[in-house]
């Protein structure tokens, strides 16, 4: 994905649950960007960012943010 402040394409990998639910991002080297988790009725009950050996924080909330999934339902 392309991310305004970082100059090279960032590649993430979604964890998902059995549902499909996105819980989170996790850096091209495994480290987490990003955790998601969901109240009753799909309704983002928290997200944090991180910042990662290869991404700042800036960087992975941007991320976080480009990614237009979450939950199932």
């Amino acid at each position: 994905m392309s991310v305004p402040s970082h100059p090279a394409p960032v590649f993430v990998w979604l964890v998902t649950d059995a549902r499909g639910d996105v819980l989170g991002l996790l850096a091209s080297g495994g480290a987490p960007l990003s955790l998601r988790a969901y109240g009753p009725y799909g309704k983002t009950a928290s997200c944090a960012s991180r910042a990662s050996e290869s991404l700042d924080a800036t960087t992975a909330a941007q991320a976080d943010a480009a990614v237009r999934l979450g939950f199932a339902g």
